[in-house]
């Protein structure tokens, strides 16, 4: 609700029971679970600022669970190298990737190195798992 705390403090303080609203649905970039604590604040951020970035259909983000939240610029990188030398973003420390874009990177990068490393949901993800593998063959170079 718009304003909601005052008009619940006001109700309250005149036995109302009810208050009449019209609520609005907010999404957030980044889901929020109940479990929520302010030492993941950090972690949850990151996931936000990457989501900002690399902007991933809902049926990906279920799969976006790294541990550190210095991992989500890596990935930022990533998908962005990725989608440049395909031709999916402009070069440049300004480029923007746009939901098609990360959509393929997601697809076609990171999909098929978790499906190799036999990625299914549980434990490591996705994201993590292509993060290992980014990063390995980063400092193999």
């Amino acid at each position: 609700m718009f304003d909601g705390h005052h008009r619940v403090s006001v109700a309250r303080a005149l036995g109302e029971d009810t208050v009449p609203a019209v609520v609005r649905a907010i999404c957030t970039t980044a889901l929020v679970n109940a479990g929520l604590t302010r030492a993941g604040l950090r972690l949850k951020a990151g996931e936000r600022e990457f989501l900002r970035a690399v902007p991933l259909p809902d049926s990906a983000t279920s799969q976006l669970r790294l541990d550190r939240p210095e991992d989500y610029p890596v990935l930022v990188s990533a998908a962005t190298d990725w989608c440049v030398a395909r031709g999916l973003a402009a070069p440049g420390p300004d480029s923007q990737l746009d939901g098609d874009a990360a959509t393929a990177w997601w697809r076609g990068a990171v999909l098929p190195v978790a499906r190799r490393d036999g990625v299914d949901g549980a434990g490591r993800d996705a994201a993590a798992a292509y993060l290992a593998a980014y990063l390995a063959a980063f400092l193999s170079d």
